[in-house]
């Protein structure tokens, strides 16, 4: 009963105790240990809650269910002291790494614990004894048992050995927090020991949670009277580890022995820091960064620095490295210690400064100038000499006054310049120039104030753009006369539409000199020409904004003047380096006469081209150079086809290599050739042209084309051969007629009619011999012969098979027949068949459609016989048979009349007869 009094009373106390404890250590702004001693308390309290729960349980089950509810807080509790040690005495690192290690026993022992009635690997056994007024359990332990006990005594004793270790490094004030630490330690350790192995009998109870109650009151006690939260090593450390420079500790024969985060995050290569020597890890950077001194050649008992650098991040850090030696409190050298300060923005700032300053001297080193310093006096204090050295400078200068340097006017004049420039503050500009014997040079002054009674002086020799700028105004003056005398009418003007520039020509165009038309706008021109100078104006804001180049021919009528006047003009713009400024530059052309010549070359053109004979012109080599619409209509090809070429695609082959060339040969000469040729069209077809050929001279008096001028004759011809033939047909007419008219029978007519057809040479059939055939009831019956060799031929001849088949043709058909040659020259009269060697040609003999016979006439060919001469012999045979028929008609009628009278002289007979 006393020892349950005795838990009951500690638990009150825990719990008065730990709850103010609580909220003291763990408000916000405590570290992370006050929280692991938080959770150390309250798993004390859980604990000591739970073992008095046991006590009450009557039963077996319920007391091992309070004793699996202690477990909570047993197997966390040297878990937390030992992240607790660690956490206090600096090693923060260890303690995010450790803890998840550190859980994995002690989740093995919950979970065996709360199933050991499956395996009792942890309780192998477990009854009831009755200890006075207590019923107590009393456990035979497993095997895994020992291993949670031996590892939680292991875990506690490190957390303490830890703490112990810093006994010795801890100074006055830190080394009682340790202590009084350690006690908190091993109270509940020893408690916990007795208990366990039952070292004394007589105790029952598990003291281990009164005694972490007498921890509570020792930790409790370090927390208000030492506050050792708040000034704990722990606090030392943080304090380096988050220093901004790099901190490195070194031992003796410098290993790193200890670093804070800043190093760390610096020094990433080669891995962990810790043990390894400075020099080695100094080595790998020295390689791409430069200053890394070798610590090894320094001396140990004094302190040394260097700037060094290295890259980080895509860029260039800079540090400033000091090693300082390490003594204990016996003064006594212990290491090192090497601090890295990052002055990256220092470095960077004095390297810009650095940059500055030489860039200043680079400039002032490449102004080509005089540049001195003055006072207010006009004495030289400093100067700065040009390159090529115009006067004599140096350090004699220092200490003279402007009227030493320069003579007297140009030296009064620097000084008014220096007056002003002290007085206002402005920068002031002066040009002067010195003259000696040889030459004379020119300069330009610039002053400016610096302080209130310092200037700068700037001297430049402009001698030579001096030089420059008077030829450039001769030049100018040159170039003005030039263009003033050009025959164009150039002007430019600005965006304004005002002129900046007209030459001579331009302004005699309006009737003004250059001056009146310098600055005025295109207005001046609407008062003199109608209707223009929107247009133009337009057309210069076209060219500024589009910088395109304007082409143009416009014809302009003048108000005073009914004249048109034609001008070609080109736009474009320009860039003026004086206005700064880009302009519209007009150059015109007056082109009223070329215009006017052109006119009257498109009249000549027209004129030409409508021309009814084909007209064209050929250069020196025969190729054409122009042809006109009448050419085309006579040979047929256009003129994008002949221009270029020449014209042998005309050529019939009629006319021989040799009369071209004498054709050409005439002109090439001089001479006008004047003739006749056949030409082939393009559709093949060929016609005769009547061709002149002029030679050209030019001014030279070369001969350099050729016109031709051509006309078709080939209808004329044809008109021409017609007459003659229908004159040559009438006059064989009028002589059949008059051999119809002097014949006084058959045999008269058809003898005069063969020998003239035998004559008729010009119709060029040229007929051998002739024969009349004349129809009868009994056949065809021969009735005259007339040419060559017809002696031999008879009536038998007449009837044979070839002869009576073309009559019969004939007299049916009314048309003339014919039959080629057998041989161009051979007997006549070759068969009794009638069959010779001859063409023959039977012409029918009709009158009012009656066939009265056939003439047949005997040739050496038909080849060339046409319908125009088959016409001809058909009017012949037509007139031979109203002749025959004539005759015949009078013939019957004579028989006629003869017959009458010979019947009225009977009559007459007959009646004298009857009267007698």
């Amino acid at each position: 009963m006393t020892q349950l009094v005795i838990l009951n009373t500690f638990l009150i106390l825990i719990t008065l105790i730990g709850l103010p404890v609580f909220y003291s250590i763990t408000t916000p702004k405590r570290p992370f240990a006050a929280l692991l001693v938080t959770l150390l308390l309250a798993n004390s309290a859980w604990w000591m809650a739970t073992n008095l729960l046991d006590l009450y349980a009557s039963t077996l089950e319920g007391k091992f269910f309070w004793i699996k509810v202690q477990y909570l807080a047993i197997v966390s509790l040297p878990v937390i002291w030992l992240l607790f040690a660690l956490q206090y005495s600096g090693f923060a690192l260890l303690v995010k790494r450790l803890w998840k290690w550190l859980l994995i026993v002690p989740a093995i022992t919950l979970a065996l614990a709360w199933s050991n009635e499956f395996h009792h690997l942890h309780w192998a056994d477990g009854d009831l004894v009755q200890q006075g007024s207590f019923t107590i359990i009393n456990l035979t332990y497993g095997p895994w048992f020992w291993v949670h006990l031996s590892t939680s005594y292991l875990v506690i004793l490190v957390g303490t050995g830890i703490l112990f270790y810093r006994v010795f490094q801890a100074r006055h004030l830190y080394r009682y927090q340790v202590v009084l630490l350690i006690f908190a330690a091993s109270f509940p350790l020893v408690a916990n020991v007795l208990y366990v192995f039952k070292i004394i009998p007589d105790i029952y109870i598990d003291l281990t949670p009164i005694a972490f109650l007498v921890s509570g009151m020792a930790l409790t006690g370090a927390f208000f009277r030492l506050q050792f939260m708040d000034f704990s090593p722990m606090a030392r450390s943080l304090v380096l580890e988050n220093l901004a420079d790099a901190l490195l500790v070194l031992d003796r024969s410098l290993h790193i022995v200890d670093y804070n985060a800043q190093a760390a995050t610096i020094f990433t290569q080669g891995g962990a820091l810790h043990g390894r020597a400075i020099d080695d890890v100094f080595a790998s950077y020295r390689q791409q960064a430069s200053g890394w001194p070798v610590i090894a050649d320094l001396n140990p008992k004094a302190s040394a620095s260097a700037r060094v650098s290295l890259p980080q991040d895509g860029r260039t850090a800079y540090y400033e490295l000091r090693v300082s030696p390490l003594v204990g409190e016996d003064n006594r050298f212990i290491g090192r210690v090497a601090v890295l300060r990052d002055v990256t923005e220092e470095h960077l700032a004095q390297e810009t400064v650095r940059k500055s300053e030489a860039k200043n001297h680079a400039l002032l080193e490449a102004i080509p100038d005089q540049i001195f310093v003055l006072n207010s006096d006009g004495v030289f204090l400093d100067y700065k000499a040009s390159w090529n050295g115009e006067l004599p400078i140096g350090d004699h200068l220092y200490g003279m006054t402007l009227e030493a340097v320069y003579p007297a006017t140009q030296a009064a004049q620097i000084r008014q310049a220096i007056d002003a420039a002290l007085n206002t503050g402005e920068l002031q500009t002066l040009a002067f120039r010195i003259a000696d014997d040889a030459s004379v040079r020119y300069f330009e002054g610039r002053i400016i104030a610096y302080t209130d009674d310092l200037v700068v002086l700037t001297v430049r020799d402009v001698t030579e753009r001096e030089q420059w700028e008077r030829m450039l105004q001769q030049q100018r003056a040159y170039l003005r006369t030039i263009v003033d005398a050009l025959p164009n009418a150039v002007a430019a003007k600005n965006a304004a539409g005002i002129y900046t520039f007209v030459n001579k020509t331009y302004a005699e165009r309006f009737g003004k000199t250059v001056d009146e038309m310098i600055g005025v706008t295109d207005e001046v021109i609407a008062q003199i020409v109608d209707g223009k100078s929107a247009y133009y104006q337009e057309q210069d804001r076209r060219v500024l904004a589009t910088g395109e180049q304007i082409t143009e021919e416009n014809d302009v009528f003048t108000k005073d003047s009914s004249q048109m006047l034609w001008f070609r003009y080109d736009k474009r713009r320009i860039f003026s380096e004086p206005d700064n400024e880009f302009q519209s530059l007009t150059v015109a052309t007056d082109i009223t006469a070329q215009k006017q010549a052109q006119e009257q070359l498109r009249l000549q053109a027209a004129a030409l081209d409508s021309a009814a004979n084909a007209m064209l012109i050929l250069n020196i080599e025969g190729a054409v150079q122009w042809v006109n619409h009448a050419f085309e209509e006579l040979t047929g090809i256009g003129s994008d086809h002949a221009i270029g070429k020449t014209l042998h695609h005309l050529d019939s082959g009629i006319q021989s290599a040799a009369f071209y060339e004498r054709m050409w040969d005439t002109v090439v000469e001089g001479d006008i050739w004047t003739g006749e040729l056949v030409n082939r069209h393009k559709d093949g077809e060929l016609y005769i042209e009547e061709m002149t050929l002029t030679p050209v001279r030019n001014a030279a008096a070369e001969i350099t084309h050729c016109i031709a001028i051509k006309q078709d004759v080939t209808q004329r011809k044809r008109d021409a051969e017609r007459l003659a033939t229908l004159a040559e047909e009438f006059r064989i007419q009028l002589d059949v007629a008059r051999v119809l008219q002097r014949a006084k029978n058959v045999d008269d007519l058809m003898q005069g009619v063969l020998e003239l057809v035998i004559g008729f040479d010009n119709l060029q059939i040229n007929p051998r011999a002739a024969i009349y055939l004349d129809s009868a009831e009994n056949g065809l019956h021969l009735a005259a012969t007339q040419g060559e060799s017809m002696d031999c031929f008879t009536q038998k001849c007449a009837e044979g098979p070839l002869l009576r088949e073309l009559v019969r043709r004939t007299i049916q058909s009314g048309r003339i027949q014919s039959e080629p040659a057998c041989s161009p020259m051979g007997c006549p009269c070759v068969q009794s068949n009638g069959v010779t060697s001859y063409g023959h040609m039977t012409i029918p003999l009709r009158s009012s459609n009656r066939t009265l016979g056939a003439l047949m006439l005997f040739v050496d060919s038909v080849a060339d016989w046409d319908a125009r001469r088959q016409a001809l012999f058909e009017i012949i045979g037509a007139e031979i048979g109203m002749g025959l028929d004539r005759l015949q008609q009078e013939v019957e009628l004579r028989k006629a009349k003869q017959s009458a009278e010979n019947a009225n002289r009977a009559k007459s007979q007959f009646l004298a007869n009857m009267s007698h």
